[in-house]
């Protein structure tokens, strides 16, 4: 009895720990294409704001 409690929580254990990774590496993911695409977005705006400043020079 006791060791088939054992055994469920070692397999729910290992279950919740992949996922957890797996949510984890998601997050990184996701977080960092949001930050490339933030850096993008500041090169186009400073390449928007040299070219105007160099047309006003």
């Amino acid at each position: 009895m006791l060791q088939d409690i054992a055994f469920l929580l070692s397999i729910t254990g290992i279950i919740s720990g992949s996922l957890a990774i797996i949510f984890d590496a998601l997050i990184f993911v996701t977080t960092a294409i949001i930050f490339v695409r933030f850096l993008l977005k500041l090169k186009h705006i400073f390449k928007y704001s040299n070219s105007n400043l160099i047309k006003v020079k």
